[in-house]
């Protein structure tokens, strides 16, 4: 017997868009990075404001790690808060 997954038109819509491409992914850290050279900002000063860990957001920047979703929308909505995007 198989189990049905009911998800709404709405969630569907929104997990579709919230699969971002590696791409994507780099150009808004290539963004952020701009940004805080920009403003000169720290790492540990930036990942206070985005609330993510500072040994993240080093290994992020430093291109150890690809940011999962959630991490990129967070950076992606703080580079429009600051109308770097």
């Amino acid at each position: 017997m198989r189990a049905k997954i009911i998800v709404s038109k709405g969630l569907t819509n929104l997990l579709k868009d919230s699969i971002l491409s590696i791409d994507t992914k780099i150009k808004i850290l290539k963004e952020l990075k701009t940004w805080m050279m920009e403003n000169d900002r720290t790492v540990l000063e930036t990942a206070k404001e985005l609330g993510i860990h500072f040994t993240t957001l080093s290994r992020l920047l430093n291109g150890k790690n690809i940011p999962y979703d959630r991490t990129a929308y967070k950076i992606k909505e703080f580079l429009k808060k600051h109308k770097a995007l």
